[in-house]
């Protein structure tokens, strides 16, 4: 048999060790004998609004640096624990939206076009795409923008309706000033989806930690910092 092919899961992290415990111990059980799993944790250092889409664009440059840019990648929140039957490594389709049957959302989608928790891509289909735009802080809406994106560049998208998932109980903080800009952010977007900037490392210092590679999986953890 062939050597498993590797994927690199980017979670966008901050203040959530003990969801990340959990889905690291997920993850090495269900990538047994399927897949060669490397966790990219992009964590936020203090100070600034949370920005998830800055933080994942984040990740895929470092993907595409570290496993190369045909990789697939799963763009993963670390509050979602995969059912068995979840398949990361296989991508019939430039993006797949794989979080499609949530606990939280009672196994339905939310909306219509809901298009966050966990998309399955590769980092050349992102940076084709300009990836997540840089400029969302606080909660909401750059998954939607992402999706604005990849519906504008003419590459393939594919919902999976069977693919189950665990949520884990979090506080959500809201900023409801910063929705209202995102969301203002987004209307712009509909008419010019490149408004909000592209996937860049620009504005960002990203320092990697201290990493485990255990023969199980590859964990390698980065502070990001806007600067």
């Amino acid at each position: 048999m062939g050597a498993k092919p590797e994927v690199g899961f980017i979670i966008p992290f901050r203040n959530r060790d003990a969801h990340l415990a959990q889905f690291t111990k997920r993850i090495i059980e269900h990538s047994r004998g399927k897949y060669d799993p490397w966790l990219f944790i992009m964590e936020q250092a203090e100070g600034e609004p949370f920005n998830r889409g800055a933080l994942l664009n984040l990740g895929v440059l470092q993907v595409n640096r570290i496993l190369g840019d045909n990789t697939p990648i799963a763009l993963h929140d670390v509050d979602m624990l995969p059912a068995p039957s979840v398949n990361y490594h296989q991508l019939e389709a430039d993006f797949v939206h794989l979080a499609t049957c949530v606990s939280q959302f009672k196994n339905k989608m939310p909306y219509q076009d809901y298009f966050g928790g966990v998309v399955s891509t590769t980092p050349r289909s992102m940076i084709s795409v300009g990836g997540f735009p840089m400029d969302f802080w606080g909660w909401g809406g750059e998954d939607d923008a992402l999706l604005l994106r990849v519906k504008a560049s003419g590459l393939s998208m594919r919902r999976r309706y069977n693919q189950y998932f665990i949520s884990l109980a979090h506080e959500r903080e809201i900023d409801g000033d910063l929705l209202w800009k995102n969301r203002d952010l987004l209307e712009k977007m509909r008419r010019d989806p490149y408004t909000g900037g592209r996937i860049s490392s620009e504005g960002w210092t990203v320092d990697q930690t201290p990493s485990m590679r255990d023969g199980q999986i590859s964990l390698l953890r980065f502070l990001c910092t806007p600067s």
